[in-house]
């Protein structure tokens, strides 16, 4: 093909040049060992550049650098705000919400190994600056690229990004105390949100299933409450051993022991289940146990490490611990733990799987809840309300023909809440532009393709009133 192609100044130059060098190889002029040599130095100064170019990106020096630029603008807040308590308010009030978030998403596909990918992040934090530096590593993806490979990327970088944030918490901590003494350390600061999607989009996939999905929500569930016991471990010789803080500090450890050992229940239960109904069914009555061992809430944990930084006398020690736990919510002590299991879907796992779980659990019983007085919701009407449990918001809807419905607000694609539009005939999620129809809920538009959760409704002595839940698949 080549010799029936003459060479012209016009033609694409990456062709002439793939000519040329089709020429030169059959003439012996260069070697295919020549060639590989060329291609893999082009492709390593492509990797520097583009290592190189993700630190100008981010303005990045060193890690000294950017805490004391982080210390610097936490004092230029403190210095603008007014002295004394007013100024903590306003410290806490500026950040009482994270104003960034870090989402981490993934493909089927990946140009680069993990190797690679870790050599690039050692030279976009060292600074180096010469391209002609071999890198030694083979410019091409890893062999078995799946959900269990995306997932551990996102995992390894959740981790990364836990430590990072743990080193701007002690920055904060440290800042905020020597202006504000031991009352910084009421402080919540919310810095940034991290979130991960791998493994929990099931939408467009194909080699996802949702067993596989639930089964990843439960391995990150106790890989979280391990790597928060761990922690613990780590710091907890720095508070003494005072009899009430040894008695508060084994009861924290026992009661993530015992999490994580319900956990494992759960796990079990899941990969030894029988193949029919009933076992899907035992299996679900395991995994949403609520008991003082599954550990669906975080308040009584919270609640016992709010009394033991409450014990500890050493200021040092209180600005420590929160910054020596997992912080990817931006959450400092009071709610480290709910990241936990929020972000990486976890305590709530046994909550959250709508189709095959809670659909499937045997004896399962709502509470009887008044939503509203029928009389006070017309046609096109709107009430929010929260069912069957404060963690579950809702919307009650009387539609143009007066018949009222009721649904689940949160959206069955990625749970962001859904915006009601009855003169359209539908309710929006502004997240992602799904759309479900308003009369039965069911998706019409956009990534949703459950229903909503239907929430089943009786009308007696004027009221309004919520009985039960309905998980749809279809």
């Amino acid at each position: 093909m080549r010799a029936r192609i003459p060479d012209r100044p016009a033609m694409n130059p990456i062709v002439n040049l793939a000519f040329d060098l089709s020429r030169r190889l059959e003439s012996g002029s260069t070697s295919f060992d020549d060639m590989k040599d060329l291609a893999t130095r082009l492709m390593d100064r492509a990797c520097i550049r583009r290592a190189q170019s993700l630190r100008e990106r981010i303005g990045y020096t060193d890690q000294t650098a950017t805490l004391k630029d982080f210390s610097d603008y936490l004092e230029k807040c403190m210095g603008e705000a007014p002295a004394g308590d007013a100024g903590l308010k306003a410290l806490a009030d500026r950040f009482s919400r994270a104003r960034t978030g870090i989402v981490l998403t993934a493909h089927p596909t990946f140009g680069l190994s993990q190797a690679l990918s870790r050599r690039m992040v050692e030279i976009a934090a060292s600074g180096i600056n010469s391209i002609d530096e071999p890198l030694r590593l083979a410019h091409r993806p890893d062999e078995k690229v799946d959900i269990a490979y995306e997932h551990n990327c996102a995992q390894e970088a959740i981790i990364n990004l836990r430590n990072a944030y743990s080193e701007l918490l002690n920055a904060f901590y440290a800042s905020a105390a020597q202006r504000y003494g031991d009352k910084a350390y009421a402080l919540r600061p919310k810095l940034a949100t991290f979130a991960s999607w791998i493994g929990y989009d099931l939408d467009g996939r194909t080699d996802i299933l949702w067993s596989d999905s639930f089964r990843i929500r439960l391995h990150e569930k106790r890989d979280a409450l391990v790597d928060l016991r761990e922690r613990f471990i780590a710091i907890k010789h720095r508070i003494g051993e005072q009899d009430g803080i040894t008695r508060l500090s084994r009861q924290i450890t026992g009661k993530l022991d015992l999490a994580i050992a319900a956990v494992d229940e759960q796990i079990r239960a899941l990969q030894d289940r029988d193949p029919t109904m009933r076992g899907l069914a035992k299996a679900a009555n395991v995994i949403t146990r609520g008991d003082n061992y599954n550990m669906t809430s975080t308040e009584p944990l919270v609640e016992l490490i709010d009394q033991l930084i409450a014990a500890v006398e050493q200021p040092q020690w209180k600005r420590d611990f929160p910054t020596d736990v997992p912080e990817d919510h931006g959450l400092a002590r009071r709610e480290f733990t709910k990241f936990l299991v929020l972000t990486s879907g976890a305590f709530v796992a046994g909550q959250c799987w709508i189709a095959a779980m809670s659909a499937l659990r045997e004896g399962e019983s709502y509470p009887e809840k008044r939503i509203a007085d029928a009389a006070a919701v017309p046609p096109g009407g709107v009430v929010e309300f929260r069912y069957p449990n404060d963690d579950e918001p809702c919307l009650l809807i009387r539609l143009t023909d007066g018949r009222l419905v009721a649904y689940n607000q949160k959206c069955t694609h990625l749970a962001c809440a859904v915006i009601p539009q009855p003169e359209l005939g539908q309710l929006k999620c502004p997240c992602h532009n799904g759309y479900f129809e308003i009369s039965e809920g069911r998706p019409t538009a956009g990534p949703p393709r459950r229903p909503l959760p239907l929430v089943k409704l009786v009308v007696r002595d004027g009221g309004i009133f919520a009985t039960g839940v309905e998980y749809r698949t279809v």
